[in-house]
């Protein structure tokens, strides 16, 4: 009966994602876990080995992805709790956290436990610096290297989320606030969020951190439902740490994101615990995105994004994949040459469009910069085949001024500017 009752719903999620799917998407439905009890594929953690192969840690064990279209996992780890999982400096190793820690060596088909490590409470994130591995658990800040050993890096009690930066890592703790440290350093400075929060009255949570494009996102859930949302703090201006959960369709939902995850675009998404809400998603250049209709179970524990550029939703008990398609249009033609024309209108408020011209398929870079040369956007970064394209710059979330754009496509470089008059 469990059987029936789950390939039911696996049948009617596939139906729902095809029927809500909008152009330029599309969804497909993972999640046959065979050999791990149901009542413990909660799906806690996601990662993507070199090639692009996923990775999953549950409640009661691992699952290693076999083959996409006929959604084939070999589990692995059976009855182990994983929360994490992180892929070493090494080919084909791999480390899962749960309470323990457990290796492979052989890209996660055979497993031994890790000896002589701290008594680990609740393993929740792992990163790798370098050849040390870092290990959070609901405690402390724990490093590892073949020379130094197990080292304490960071002494706070809570859960913990970690995000690497150009200059250091950053640290969010649960109920305490996000710390950083600069690389080759040992102080750790601590963040507060302008007046937002008050950390140490255990009601605020930083749910989850990442860094973006010269910037910090972070999650804060409250536990009361009257405050928390998405804050941004760029180490570059010195500001106080900016909340845009008013700018999100929802204000409320926002409140419950639960995760976060950085694609290649620079496009940021959310994932909630709060019914029926879904994914979020915001792009810099556009604004914000909601998809609610696609997910059948809308929460949502974490998020991934593989080396494909495709985001990996998991939600109680099964896995949703985002697969977009470029924004980029094509235009009948046959170029002789690489081209990159002025946009128009220019000056414009807010969009305008580009367009350049490729005369062989090229792998392709258009970026578009501020005065001061840092990125605000980016446009495409992929191989296209050759031939006339353009594409639309949305700068609704950018303030007035002088941008340029800049093209990359196999040593053809040039740079335009561009006017954003509002």
């Amino acid at each position: 009966m469990l059987s029936i009752k789950r390939n039911f719903l696996k049948w009617w999620i596939l139906l729902t994602l095809v029927n809500a799917a909008q152009a330029g998407e599309q969804w497909d439905w993972l999640g046959n876990f065979n050999g791990i009890p149901v009542a413990k594929q909660k799906i806690k953690a996601i990662g993507f080995d070199p090639i692009g192969m996923a990775f999953v840690g549950m409640d009661g064990g691992g699952a290693r992805l076999i083959n996409f279209a006929e959604d084939k996992w070999s589990v692995f780890l059976v009855g182990t709790p994983i929360y994490s999982i992180v892929f070493g400096p090494v080919n084909n190793q791999i480390v899962c956290g749960g309470d323990s820690l457990y290796v492979s060596a052989d890209n996660g088909k055979n497993w031994s436990s890790l000896k002589n490590t701290p008594v680990f409470q609740h393993i929740k994130e792992m990163i790798y610096l370098d050849d040390v591995l870092w290990v959070g658990d609901s405690e402390k800040v724990y490093s590892y290297s073949a020379p130094q050993g197990w080292q304490v890096e960071l002494d706070q009690p809570g859960e913990k989320c970690f995000a690497k930066s150009p200059t250091g890592i950053w640290i969010g703790v649960y109920g305490k606030g996000i710390f950083f440290r600069k690389y080759g350093e040992k102080e750790w400075r601590k963040f507060d969020l302008g007046d937002y929060f008050v950390y140490e009255q255990g009601h605020n949570a930083i749910k989850d951190i990442v860094f973006s494009r010269g910037k910090l996102w972070s999650v804060v859930f409250l536990v009361d439902g009257a405050s928390g949302g998405v804050y941004v703090y760029d180490p570059n201006d010195g500001r106080k740490w900016l909340d845009i959960t008013n700018d999100c369709p929802n204000e409320l939902d926002a409140r419950f994101f639960t995760c976060l995850a950085a694609d290649s675009s620079g496009q940021i998404w959310f994932g909630s615990s709060k019914k029926p809400c879904g994914v979020y998603k915001l792009d810099p250049r556009g604004g914000w995105s909601h998809f609610e209709q696609q997910m059948f179970c809308p929460t949502v524990n974490s998020i991934g994004v593989d080396s494909k550029n495709r985001k990996w939703f998991c939600h109680e008990d099964a896995i949703t994949v985002l697969t977009e398609t470029s924004g980029v249009e094509t235009i009948p033609g046959v170029p002789v040459k690489f081209q990159l024309d002025q946009n128009y209108p220019n000056p414009f408020n807010p969009t305008t469009t580009i367009r350049f011209t490729l005369p062989k398929s090229s792998p392709v870079i258009l970026k578009v910069f501020d005065m001061m040369g840092r990125e605000v956007a980016s446009l495409v970064d992929q191989t296209l085949p050759a031939g006339d394209y353009k594409v639309e710059f949305d700068a609704s979330l950018l303030p007035s001024g002088i941008y340029f754009y800049r093209i990359e496509a196999q040593g053809f470089i040039q740079t335009k500017k561009l006017v954003l008059l509002k």
